[in-house]
């Protein structure tokens, strides 16, 4: 077993990320809550927009997590939160 992190740069990384975060979405929360708000979580935050948007303009970063060459999982670290001093 290989594992390897890459940073999300291209709108086809991006994609990947919305694919796999939607897969994830809906394999684990689905004993939670319904179809129906899980489709909402993914569209308002896990989209190719939203993470596009997150990625371009709120300052957020993502990685794919590769497993033997393919992407198997994704992370987002939180973004630093600037000091109010």
């Amino acid at each position: 077993m290989r594992l390897m992190f890459s940073h999300v740069n291209t709108a086809e990384e991006t994609a990947e990320v919305a694919r796999l975060a939607a897969e994830i979405w809906r394999e684990y929360y689905v004993s939670i809550i319904t179809i129906e708000q899980i489709d909402y979580m993914i569209d308002k935050y896990q989209s190719v927009p939203a993470i596009t948007d997150q990625i371009q303009h709120q300052g957020y970063e993502y990685y794919l997590l590769h497993n033997d060459g393919s992407a198997s999982d994704i992370f987002r670290p939180d973004k630093k939160r600037e000091s109010s001093s």
